[in-house]
C-alpha cells in the first residue's frame, strides 16, 4: 500500500487542486485545517484522513450536522477509501487518485 494519499479537491467556490496526504490529515473550513475548503456547507473542522496501519486510509466524519458521504453514502465510522472513491464534504467533492508519475 502506497504511504501517501492523492486527493482531487474539486471545490466550486476555488479552483481543482491536487492535494498529497503522507500522515493524518484535517479536512474543513477552518484555517489551521491541512486540507482547507471554501464552502459554507462544510464545518470549521469537517473530517479527518488517516493512514489505517498500511492497510491503506480511512476518511472518518467529526461529528458535523451536514456529514460526510463516501461515494454517496453517508458514513458513520471510520470508512475506507481507495482510487476512485469520492469524498462528497458540503458541496466539495475530493476523490482519491492515482498519484501522478515521477518521471516526465
Amino acid at each position: 500500500m502506497s504511504s501517501e494519499l492523492w486527493l482531487q479537491i474539486d471545490d466550486p467556490a476555488d479552483e481543482t487542486a491536487l492535494v498529497c496526504v503522507v500522515e493524518e490529515a484535517v479536512i474543513g473550513r477552518d484555517l489551521r485545517c491541512d486540507v482547507v475548503l471554501h464552502d459554507e456547507e462544510a464545518s470549521r473542522v469537517h473530517a479527518r484522513v488517516d493512514p489505517d496501519g498500511g492497510r491503506g486510509w480511512v476518511v472518518i466524519d467529526l461529528a458535523t450536522t451536514n456529514g460526510t458521504f463516501v461515494n454517496a453514502e453517508r458514513i458513520v465510522g471510520p470508512a475506507r477509501i481507495a482510487v476512485g472513491d469520492v469524498i462528497r464534504i458540503g458541496r466539495v467533492s475530493c476523490t482519491v487518485v492515482v498519484p501522478p508519475s515521477s518521471t516526465n
